[in-house]
């Protein structure tokens, strides 16, 4: 399954699980979400919202389980999305800085 398929397939399976209750739903949401971040070259535009999203994830896990290992996976995806926003380049920065906009290929030489 490619990474899009995979990081729209978790919040459907998210929002099954909020509609039925049924943990198998939110393991496949968790388990999709994992899938989509294993395959996005981060810091793609999506890899933060997916790991907001993962995050929320583990996190309702931890409280159905009390797993320790679910809270500590839901800081860390919570942690490495806030870090990843915060390094996101402005626009300015974009229409600005030559070397950022080649480097990401938003610069095209006609």
């Amino acid at each position: 399954m490619g990474a899009e398929c995979s990081r729209h397939l978790a919040p459907v399976y998210d929002l099954c699980y909020k509609r039925s209750g049924d943990r198998k739903d939110l393991d496949y949401a968790i388990e999709c979400s994992g899938e989509a971040l294993a395959m996005l070259d981060c810091p793609s535009p999506n890899c933060a919202p997916a790991l907001f999203s993962l995050s929320k994830e583990q996190f309702e896990r931890h409280k159905l389980t009390g797993a320790p290992a679910d809270l500590k996976a839901a800081e860390s995806s919570r942690d490495t999305a806030k870090e990843l926003v915060g390094r996101v380049p402005g626009t300015k920065e974009l229409k600005t800085d030559r070397n950022l906009n080649e480097r990401h290929g938003f610069v095209h030489d006609a």
